[in-house]
């Protein structure tokens, strides 16, 4: 009950002041089962063009993330052909690695970072393997 709850509100509130170029309403009776519509960017291949999404909001919502399909024909590289966003940022677990980038380091400085340092940076959440190799020299993580 709660959780229905929440989304009507959710929808209330996009509904009251929705972020540019987006839409969302209900398709049916059912406060899971979404329509969304997002309009091209400006200045991009996608300019002029609006774009449905199908958004189902799973029973352990918000813990977990709503599954999101373009139903608008799309093509991205991070689209399939079914019209799922294919990010692997999107599959990360809820924890960080323990290999982060200790801020305080300098590029080839071989210290490894802290126990609090690499707590304190957990909420980066695996944003390090998207860095440049050098960053595994600034921070060694266990071998």
């Amino acid at each position: 009950m709660q959780r229905a709850s929440r989304l009507k509100k959710e929808l209330h509130m996009l509904a009251i002041e929705p972020p540019p170029g987006i839409t969302c309403w209900q398709e049916t009776d059912q406060v899971d089962d979404l329509r969304a519509q997002i309009l091209g960017g400006a200045d991009t291949p996608y300019e002029k063009g609006v774009f449905t999404l199908e958004v189902i909001i799973p029973e352990r919502y918000p813990f977990e993330p709503p599954q999101i399909r373009f139903l608008t024909p799309i093509y991205h590289p991070n689209i399939d052909s079914s019209g799922r966003i294919c990010l692997d940022i999107l599959k990360l677990p809820p924890k960080a690695d323990e290999e982060v980038l200790d801020s305080s380091s300098e590029p080839g400085d071989s210290r490894e970072c802290s126990a609090t340092q690499k707590r304190k940076a957990r909420p980066l959440g695996g944003i390090e393997k998207k860095f440049h190799p050098d960053v595994q020299r600034v921070c060694p993580g266990p071998s």
